[in-house]
């Protein structure tokens, strides 16, 4: 009975053992899901200092940044501009301040005041809407809700050359800088150094894009898409334990482009839009918003359907020749990326960013919890032997 007791214990300790070996191997297992729990697109707590944070992020990526007000006049990283009235003057651009409009002024424009937001300012009027976004690119856009909007007058500073590109209205700009002025179907005259926009019955809206004053070569080819016309709308996003900031733009035809959800190393994006043809869109993401380094890593998904990833040259091509299969390519800037998707066709969709997945490395598995433990069972087992 004795021996019997003996044994019992031993098998009692020997099972500890093992139980005790195969739990610390199962909480290590199970450790990456909760480090990847902690990760950019989840959290709680503090929104105002995350959101803060994620704003210094984006500034530090050269995406957008924050725009202050102080004594008449909007300062900015990328933008500074001053209002009278509704009208913007003394307009400059880039991180060297280059003056480019001495002044915009939308007739009738019915001026009732202007905040700032994040990296946006808005200018409101009663019939039309001007946003000027401090990011690389110096975004303008300027919006009509009346048909009272008939003209807008832009006013170039000394050295800005304004001409048509082709044989549309739109305008390319020249000299200290590179830009485009998109007008859809309104109609453009320039007289010196002054430009009119006369709005027709079906335009909308106006956009001027910039190129940005960064180093990365795909940058120009993104300029040329947008000066043909083919860019569609542009998104910057950055998370931050549960927060995100954003900076949006939608062109014509009343696109919009928005964060629809984040999930971990999932971002979801909803686009809306008129477009009759297909366009491109750029999404921008810092490294740690879409959780990697190595762009190889993102995947992207048009309405739950894998899109075909192709080089942005390729992806143009898909665009000039109206193709039916969306597609997108990834490009590094080297503080995160951008990914430029292809959308064959309109109403609203869905366009889903992540991260492929990975299988666990250097993770223990089943197949090692179970052979620790086959071999602590036969170890008590030979231990028991030894001792009858």
């Amino acid at each position: 009975m004795k021996d019997n007791g003996k044994v019992l214990r031993l098998v009692g300790n020997g099972l500890v053992c093992v139980v005790f070996v195969v739990s610390v191997l199962v909480l290590l297992g199970g450790m990456l899901p909760i480090v990847m729990a902690m990760g950019p697109w989840n959290g709680s707590g503090g929104e105002e200092q995350a959101r803060v944070q994620a704003m210094n992020r984006a500034r530090e990526a050269n995406m957008f940044a924050e725009i202050s007000y102080a004594d008449g006049k909007f300062t900015g990283k990328y933008i500074e501009f001053e209002v009278l009235d509704g009208k913007i003057t003394n307009y400059t651009v880039g991180e060297a301040k280059t003056k480019v409009f001495e002044q915009i002024e939308v007739a009738d424009f019915g001026y009732s005041g202007e905040y700032a937001r994040g990296a946006v300012v808005q200018i409101n009027g009663t019939n039309s809407k001007i946003l000027a976004h401090n990011n690389p690119a110096s975004l303008l856009h300027i919006t009509k809700s009346s048909s009272e909007i008939k003209h807008v007058n832009i006013t170039l500073s000394s050295g800005i050359i304004a001409e048509k590109v082709g044989n549309g209205s739109n305008l390319k700009l020249s000299g200290a800088v590179d830009a485009v002025i998109l007008v859809g179907s309104s109609v453009t005259d320039v007289s010196g150094n002054v430009i009119r926009i006369n709005y027709t019955q079906q335009s909308c809206g106006i956009t001027i894009r910039f190129k940005p004053g960064l180093p990365e070569a795909y940058r120009e080819q993104i300029q040329k898409y947008a000066r043909e016309g083919r860019l569609g709308g542009e998104i910057d996003v950055v998370a931050n334990e549960g927060q995100y900031v954003e900076d949006t733009q939608g062109y014509e035809h009343n696109a919009m482009i928005s964060v629809k959800s984040m999930e971990q190393n999932r971002l979801r994006i909803r686009v809306n839009a008129e477009y009759t043809e297909g366009k491109l869109f750029r999404i921008g993401l810092d490294s740690a918003t879409a959780g990697t380094t190595d762009g190889k890593k993102l995947q992207a998904k048009l309405d739950g359907s894998k899109m075909k990833r192709v080089s942005l040259e390729e992806l143009g091509q898909y665009q000039e020749q109206n193709r039916n299969e969306a597609a997108y390519c990834v490009e590094s800037n080297g503080a995160g990326f951008d990914i430029i998707a292809y959308v064959p066709h309109f109403s609203e969709h869905e366009i889903l960013i992540e991260k492929s997945a990975e299988s666990a490395k250097g993770l223990p598995g089943f197949e090692v919890v179970a052979l620790v433990a086959a071999i602590g069972v036969a170890a008590l087992l030979l231990s028991v032997r030894r001792r009858m």
